[in-house]
């Protein structure tokens, strides 16, 4: 083993000396005590520090240890902070103030492959695809019906509200926005229907209000494109859709036809709504 060293020490029993090799006397070089030494250069298998062993192998150009474990590499380690960034965490990453109560992930560019269980909030967040679990039904498409449900006039002159069975309450949540659709079927009796008869259909809300609730267009008895005819009866089918805004928090959507039927005669079933389907789509807090 041969050392290079440049020495300089003050002992007064002690001559002075400038290198230390392989002829050096051993009592300068085993035991002795210096007090500044500047060394160029060491070749040695490993060093001990405070009983801490530090070595190195050839692998990856370089590498390392400490106790026998790879702390870095020649490959991996460079003089730029960037290069640690590309390591991924081996544990949870917490980000809190100085109290302990949260921090910030502030990114400029960047982007997650994985995210879950977030709260706080979110700027700006450009998603390519979100997996998860059914939605609850007050936020979630329903069905309000679960079968067919009918209606039909009572055969008194004037304004009639027939209401169609709800047997699928769906809950509506208060500041939401929702897309309310309907197939309906009206059957017609075309002998007793008169000119001046008209109806349109409206939504309601069980326990609750609407903010926003239009009545849809109304339809005339007479006016209307035939669907299907035999003999005195006409069918007609209307695809109802209407957006409305859920002021209080209500336990179930109904559908309601409200007729005025000056024409009647006093029989009831002149006019039978049926309503084949009934579907609500929520459409979130916000529509610009």
């Amino acid at each position: 083993m041969i050392y290079n060293v440049s020495l300089r020490y003050k002992m007064s029993a002690l001559p002075s000396a400038s290198w230390i090799n392989e002829s050096t006397p051993l009592w300068m070089r085993d035991g002795g005590s210096y007090s500044n030494v500047s060394i160029s250069s060491i070749n040695t298998d490993q060093i001990v520090l405070d009983g801490q062993t530090l070595d190195a192998t050839s692998s990856a150009g370089g590498t390392l240890l400490i106790n026998g474990i790879a702390i870095a590499s020649a490959a991996t380690l460079t003089s730029s902070i960037t290069n640690w960034a590309q390591f991924p965490a081996l544990s949870s990453i917490t980000y809190t103030t100085s109290g302990g109560s949260g921090g910030l992930i502030n990114m400029s560019i960047g982007q997650f492959s994985t995210l879950t269980n977030i709260t706080g909030s979110i700027n700006a967040l450009t998603v390519s695809s979100i997996n998860g679990a059914n939605a609850a039904s007050s936020v979630g498409v329903s069905r309000a019906m679960s079968t067919a449900h009918a209606v039909q006039d009572n055969g008194a002159v004037g304004t009639q509200t027939l209401v169609f069975v709800n047997d699928n309450a769906v809950p509506l949540v208060a500041g939401q926005w929702y897309l309310v659709s309907a197939v309906i079927t009206t059957t017609v009796n075309v002998s007793l229907a008169g000119a001046s008869d008209v109806w349109y259909y409206q939504c309601g809300l069980t326990g609750g209000t609407f903010a926003v609730n239009n009545p849809s267009t109304q339809y005339w008895a007479q006016a209307v494109g035939v669907y299907n005819q035999a003999g005195s009866t006409r069918q007609n089918q209307y695809t109802f859709t209407q957006m409305v805004k859920c002021s209080t928090s209500g336990t179930a959507i109904t559908l309601t036809v409200v007729a005025n039927l000056p024409s009647q005669v006093g029989t009831g079933g002149t006019y039978q709504w049926n309503c084949s389907n009934f579907d609500i789509s929520p459409l979130g807090g916000q529509l610009n």
